[in-house]
C-alpha cells in the first residue's frame, strides 16, 4: 500500500499527518529562533546578558497581553484558522525583527510572543483532538516532531550564520518555515467541521473552563517549577558560550544532541504515559531539569556543562506529553483551557525575565541557575506525593 494511502487512510491519520506537517515547519524556525536569539543579541546587536533578558521579558509579556483576547477569536474561528493565522503573522514578526532595527524589535517581538504561544496553544488543541482512543501516542508524536526538527535546527542554523557571518539571514529563513507551517496547517480536517460559535458561547466556555480547581492547582505547581527555570532558559547558551568558552558551532552540536535526546525520551513518553501515571513523568521531568540547572550553576567544567544542559534537554520535554494530557483531561480539549494555562505561563515568564534582568548584573548568572536548581527540588518531589493525578481521580470515581 503506497505510503500515502497508510497516511490519509482514515480522518484521525489525516489529522495526524497534517498537523506533522505543520508543525514539523514551525518546530524548525522556532527551535531555531530559540537557540539562535541570544546570541543574535548580543553577536550582531551587541546587547548585553541582561539585555537579552528583558527582551525576554517584552515578548513574554505580548502574550500575556494579547493569548486571551487571540483565544477568544482561536474558540470563534476554529483552532485550525487560528493557528494559521498566527504561524502567518508570526513569521512576519520574525522577518521584520531580523532587519535588526531597535524600534522594530522593540514592536515585533510581543507580537511575536503572542503569536508564537498561540500557535502552540492550537496545536495543543489540535492534537487532542487527532483521536480520543489513542491521545498519549497523538500527543507522543505530535512533540516528537518538534523534537526530532530540534535536532536538526541547530546544526543547520550555526551552518547558516558561518556561511553568512551573520544571525540575521538564518532568522528570515526561520520566519519563511514559519509561514510555510501556517499554509500546510490549513488541509488539518477539524472535528464537526470547525463551525464557528457565537462571542457569548466563547466567553461561556471560558468562565467554565476557569472554574475549574483542578485545572488552577496544576497550572500554579506547573508554573511554579518553570519559574525555577527562568534563568537555565534565559542563559544557558550564554553561560555555555561566552563563560565556559563553548564555540557557537559547538554549542550548535549541543543542541541538536540534546534535542535527539529529548526525542527519544518524548517518543517513550508518549508511550509509557497512555497507561503510566502522570504525575510520574512530571516528577521525573522536573528532578532531572532542577539537577541540571543546579550542576551548570556550580561547575566551571566544560564537560559537567555540557551535561546539564544535556539533562535539562533530555528531561524538560518530557513534561510536554503527559502535562498536556493533564491540561486535556482537567479543562478539555479544546484551545480554552490551553489558552488559560499559557496566560499565567506568560505571566509568570515576564516576572522571571524582568527579576533574571535586574539581578543578573549584581550577580551573574552561576547563582541565579544554582538557586533555580534548589527551588525546583521540592516541587519535583511535591509533584509525586502531592498532586491528584486526574486520570487515577477518575478511575477511582
Amino acid at each position: 500500500m503506497p505510503a500515502a494511502d497508510i497516511l490519509l487512510a482514515s480522518a484521525a491519520r489525516q489529522r495526524m499527518t497534517v498537523l506533522a506537517l505543520s508543525a514539523a515547519c514551525f518546530a524548525v524556525s522556532n527551535s531555531a529562533f530559540d537557540m539562535i536569539a541570544p546570541l543574535w543579541a548580543t553577536a550582531d546587536l551587541g546587547y548585553s546578558a541582561a539585555d537579552w533578558a528583558h527582551l525576554r521579558a517584552l515578548r513574554f509579556t505580548g502574550t500575556f497581553a494579547g493569548i486571551l483576547v487571540l483565544g477568544i477569536v482561536a474558540e470563534r474561528v476554529g483552532s485550525r484558522r487560528m493557528a494559521a493565522l498566527s504561524l502567518a503573522l508570526g513569521g512576519c514578526a520574525m522577518s521584520s525583527m531580523a532587519l535588526g532595527k531597535a524600534w522594530l524589535i522593540t514592536f515585533c517581538m510581543p507580537l511575536f510572543g503572542a503569536l508564537v504561544s498561540t500557535t502552540f496553544v492550537n496545536f495543543n488543541a489540535l492534537t487532542q483532538q487527532v483521536t480520543a482512543r489513542r491521545q498519549g501516542l497523538a500527543n507522543g508524536i505530535y512533540r516528537g516532531i518538534g523534537a526530532g526538527m530540534a535536532i536538526i535546527a541547530p546544526v543547520l542554523a550555526t551552518a547558516l550564520a558561518q556561511h553568512w557571518g551573520a544571525w540575521s539571514p538564518v532568522l528570515q529563513c526561520a520566519a519563511l518555515l514559519t509561514a510555510l507551517g501556517g499554509l500546510a496547517i490549513l488541509f488539518y480536517p477539524e472535528p464537526g467541521g470547525g463551525d464557528r460559535r457565537s462571542l457569548r458561547l466563547v466567553v461561556q466556555g471560558f468562565l467554565a473552563t476557569a472554574r475549574k480547581r483542578a485545572l488552577w492547582h496544576l497550572t500554579l505547581v506547573d508554573q511554579a517549577m518553570a519559574f525555577t527555570q527562568g534563568a537555565m532558559a534565559a542563559f544557558a547558551s550564554l553561560r555555555l558560550t561566552r563563560e565556559l568558552g563553548v564555540s557557537e558551532t559547538h554549542f550548535g552540536l549541543v543542541c541538536a544532541a540534546g534535542a535527539g535526546l529529548g526525542l527519544v525520551a518524548i517518543l517513550a513518553a508518549g508511550v509509557l504515559f497512555q497507561r503510566l501515571p502522570l504525575r510520574w513523568g512530571m516528577f521525573v521531568s522536573w528532578l532531572g531539569s532542577a539537577i541540571g540547572s543546579l550542576v551548570l550553576g556550580v561547575s566551571d567544567s566544560v564537560p559537567l556543562g555540557i551535561a546539564a544542559v544535556l539533562l535539562v534537554a533530555t528531561c524538560w520535554p518530557i513534561t510536554t506529553v503527559p502535562g498536556s494530557m493533564w491540561i486535556g483531561l482537567c479543562g478539555g480539549a479544546s484551545a480554552t483551557a490551553f489558552t488559560l494555562h499559557k496566560i499565567i505561563q506568560s505571566g509568570v515568564a515576564v516576572v522571571s525575565m524582568l527579576l533574571l534582568g535586574w539581578l543578573q548584573p549584581r550577580f551573574g548568572m552561576q547563582p541565579l541557575l544554582l538557586a533555580g536548581g534548589i527551588l525546583g527540588l521540592p516541587l519535583a518531589a511535591y509533584m509525586l506525593w502531592g498532586m491528584r493525578d486526574p486520570r487515577e481521580e477518575a478511575e477511582r470515581c
